[in-house]
């Protein structure tokens, strides 16, 4: 099976746009809410091959390195989610500031036709969760003219570009692999509820996909340690 390493940033930005345009239509979701969205989990071959691109061009195709406190759980807007964060060191990056708090982009939400499940594109890894600390690798920042909160500019660091999210807890949370029920097509990746999964940091259908994702965060942590 062939996977390719980069999604297409296109249409993340235009969500990212249109939700400031839209901004009357934030929601701040729980955890339970999101029970009926559908993730995807990771198998061992493309977990393997994240973890090998990942080790190698992470930091270089980043902008902003930083070490952050989650201050916010996911909140909404258009078909993308953004979580606020604190910054609490600045590894890379010239203009962003320690105890500046700024809004991440992190997942992807695609609603399916009428009768039809809808998908939460999380990149592998749980949101973060108020008050832990993690390192992020962040692309870029999105900056909009429209206003958002105290008709201040809205903006938007948005996370790099690999289908695995580049957000690692310094606190490492529990994982457990779940396994697909039925049939599994080779050609596409397994789904699940993520009522099944949202007390997990990863979501992976092996120990092997685990193992990879685990060795890639330990590596990380140890280069950019609090």
């Amino acid at each position: 099976m062939k996977y390719i390493a980069t999604v297409t940033l296109g249409l993340v930005v235009m969500a990212i746009i249109a939700g400031c345009i839209h901004k009357s239509a934030y929601t701040n979701y729980t955890k339970d809410s999101l029970d009926s969205f559908e993730v995807a989990l990771l198998d061992y071959e493309l977990a393997e091959n994240m973890k090998e691109i990942m080790m190698e061009s992470l930091e270089l195709e980043c902008e902003y390195i930083v070490r952050v406190r989650a201050v916010t759980g996911l909140q909404f807007f258009f078909l993308s989610s953004k979580q606020r964060v604190e910054v609490r060191e600045v590894y890379k990056g010239d203009d962003v500031e320690v105890g500046e708090e700024i809004d991440v982009a992190v997942t992807d939400m695609f609603y399916g036709d009428e009768g039809m499940s809808r998908s939460l594109g999380l990149g592998f890894v749980n949101a973060m969760e108020p008050n832990e600390e993690y390192l992020l690798f962040l692309k870029s920042k999105v900056v909009s003219d429209f206003s958002y909160e105290d008709n201040l500019p809205y903006d938007v660091y948005r996370s790099s570009d690999f289908v695995v999210a580049p957000i690692f807890a310094y606190q490492e949370r529990e994982s457990v692999p779940i396994t697909p029920d039925g049939e599994v097509d080779d050609e596409r990746l397994s789904k699940v509820p993520y009522s099944e999964v949202k007390g997990y940091e990863y979501f992976v259908e092996s120990q092997e996909a685990l193992d990879c994702l685990r060795e890639l965060r330990a590596a990380m942590i140890e280069r950019y340690p609090r």
